[in-house]
């Protein structure tokens, strides 16, 4: 798969891109929060935080 290649080489930079393929169009809702939660520890913007919030919605975790 594409993206854990990226994800092998450039961590950082891809975990949000990721995070949201997996919580999406690749089906692993687990895996996109805990992406989601890595992209959040190196960047707390707002965005991270509504990407972290919609993967807990989709792994049936709340705030």
């Amino acid at each position: 798969m594409r993206y854990e290649e990226l994800m092998a080489r450039h961590p950082e930079a891809y975990a949000d891109h990721a995070a949201e393929f997996w919580l999406t169009v690749g089906g692993d809702p687990q895996r996109a929060l805990r992406l989601a939660r890595q992209n959040l520890a190196l960047r707390a913007t707002p965005r991270a935080h509504a990407l972290v919030h919609r993967a807990m919605c989709r792994v049936g975790q709340r705030r």
